[in-house]
């Protein structure tokens, strides 16, 4: 009976060996089956991480956008080619408001302030030109195709230095012709808007000294006529100045007031040959 017993709980030792055996294998190869899987796993989702995405910023920069705002403060500024100091201060607060150093704009503000300048002296010229050639037609228009003839009709034009001779002489070259009487004599022609109270200067000191010289080289009579306010094909007034009668370019109205045309709107001009005047 005893050995009965003892053979039963051997087998039931025996079976109760192997199912701890089966179950520490299970249990450690579960725990291997992890290990695995996690050294395989962690690096493919690190690979598969996906950094987020940032955004090229397709704004202007702030700084840019400053520097556009101030170029066109300039712009506005500078467009009559002059900055007064008020501009200038202006445009310094404004480049502090902004976050700009004025002083780094200072070349670009010099350049546009000549730019603008060299258009608006070459606009002026040409104002200038136009109303001298509206006061020449005027004065060749005073002629009378019966007593007169245009020899020369001199023109301005040069460039770089390089003119005609004609240039540097007196406006028209006349004739005038009377009979058997024929003289010839120059016209210098000058339109001046407005009378100034210490008087009118009429060229410069190198044109009347080339007008001078023409007459001695010609031998020939010159004359200048000076039209003051109006328009320059419309003058108020009208002045005829023998040349060898002017000393100095600044005419006052106290002397021109002797070489007064009158009634010169409704009458032609004439030459007067006994004393070489024109009237």
């Amino acid at each position: 009976m005893k050995m009965t017993i003892g053979i039963i709980l051997l087998i039931v030792g025996f079976f109760t060996c192997c199912a701890g055996v089966v179950l520490i294998y299970n249990a450690r190869s579960d725990s291997q089956k992890n290990i695995v899987q996690k050294a395989v796993i962690e690096p493919i989702e690190k690979e598969l991480v996906i950094e987020p995405i940032v955004q090229a910023n397709e704004k202007e920069p702030e700084n840019q956008s400053n520097i556009t705002i101030f170029d066109s403060l300039i712009s506005m500024a500078t467009i009559d080619g002059v900055l007064t100091k008020n501009e200038i201060s202006g445009l310094k607060a404004k480049a502090r408001e902004l976050g700009l150093n004025y002083s780094d704009f200072s070349v670009k503000i010099d350049e546009q302030i000549l730019s603008k300048q060299n258009k608006r002296e070459t606009k002026i010229l040409d104002q200038d030109k136009e109303k001298g050639d509206d006061f020449e037609k005027y004065i060749v228009q005073k002629f009378s195709e019966k007593y007169f003839m245009v020899l020369e009709w001199a023109g301005d034009k040069y460039v770089n230095g390089i003119y005609a001779k004609t240039t540097t002489q007196p406006d028209l070259k006349m004739r005038f012709k009377l009979k058997d009487i024929e003289v010839d004599f120059a016209v210098e022609c000058k339109y001046r808007s407005n009378f100034p109270e210490n008087g009118v200067v009429c060229c410069s000191e190198n044109q009347f000294k080339n007008y001078r010289d023409f007459a001695n080289e010609m031998k020939i009579p010159v004359f200048l006529a000076l039209g003051i306010a109006g328009s320059a094909s419309q003058p108020e007034e009208l002045f005829l100045v023998p040349l060898d009668e002017i000393e100095t370019v600044l005419l006052s109205r106290s002397f021109l007031k002797n070489y007064k045309k009158w009634n010169f709107k409704d009458n032609d001009l004439f030459f007067n040959p006994q004393e070489n005047r024109l009237n």
